[in-house]
């Protein structure tokens, strides 16, 4: 994906008039609030095993922010509205890397496409190419396809 279907991708999240929106890092709130997005809640992923580096308190938990735009329906399946709690356990991976537990919480009760802000997965899913999985991931962050945002 050229770093020019990236800011096309950026501009529809930024001016979509309905949908959900989730992303994590220390600029989250800015983030959601300079894209016109209202907070909803946040997912605290628990990491497993021992803590990490800080310097008040050792990291053992990171959060990521969910918020929507507009009317968004909620997502039924089967006659049931698709629901999830706020936290998980799940290993550490790679620094920074989200766990794929994450994503499938947020694929539960979510519309594609699915965005990660200020991602580093090991590649880029395009989300505007036809032969795209079902589920539509696309990372933005600045190990993400070696483009920076």
């Amino acid at each position: 994906m050229s770093k020019n279907d990236k800011r096309e991708t950026i501009d529809i999240l930024k001016k979509a008039e309905e949908t959900m929106f989730s992303v994590s890092g220390t600029y989250g709130f800015r983030v959601l609030d300079a894209w016109g997005y209202r907070y909803v809640t946040k997912i605290t992923w628990v990491k497993e095993g021992k803590p990490g580096l800080g310097q008040y308190f050792r990291g053992m938990s990171e959060d990521c922010l969910f918020g929507i735009k507009g009317k968004v329906p909620y997502k039924i399946v089967n006659g049931k509205r698709q629901q999830e709690t706020t936290t998980f356990t799940a290993p550490r991976g790679e620094h920074s890397e989200k766990p794929e537990k994450m994503r499938k919480m947020i694929e539960k009760v979510s519309f594609p496409p699915f965005v990660e802000v200020f991602a580093r997965p090991k590649e880029s899913i395009d989300i505007f190419d036809s032969d795209t999985p079902k589920v539509e991931w696309h990372y933005i962050g600045n190990q993400a396809d070696g483009t920076v945002f």
